[in-house]
């Protein structure tokens, strides 16, 4: 039986769910540096202006910071989840 979990082709993906979880929701974790400044956008900006302000300074990172913005917006445990989902992703890739 032991010997057959570990020989599974999904085993590598399971275990990695395992440790990111663990990770992710028994270690500690503060808003720090970025996080902090992409939850105060809101507060100060409007979300499009901001945007349009960011497009004509770093187009490259338009997308991203409107992704960071939501997310810091968001319950920090949809962050947890989806960062687990995207680093199995990566693993698997």
């Amino acid at each position: 039986m032991k010997k057959e979990l570990f020989t599974n082709k999904f085993f590598p993906y399971f275990f990695m769910l395992l440790f990111m979880s663990y990770y992710h929701f028994f270690h500690i974790t503060s808003k720090v540096r970025d996080d902090v400044y992409f939850q105060d956008i809101l507060n100060n900006f409007r979300l499009f202006s901001w945007l349009k302000e960011r497009y004509f300074e770093w187009s490259s990172r338009t997308f991203i910071e409107l992704v960071m913005v939501i997310f810091s917006h968001a319950d920090y445990i949809i962050w947890k989840i989806a960062d687990i989902l995207i680093l199995l992703l990566l693993v698997y890739a």
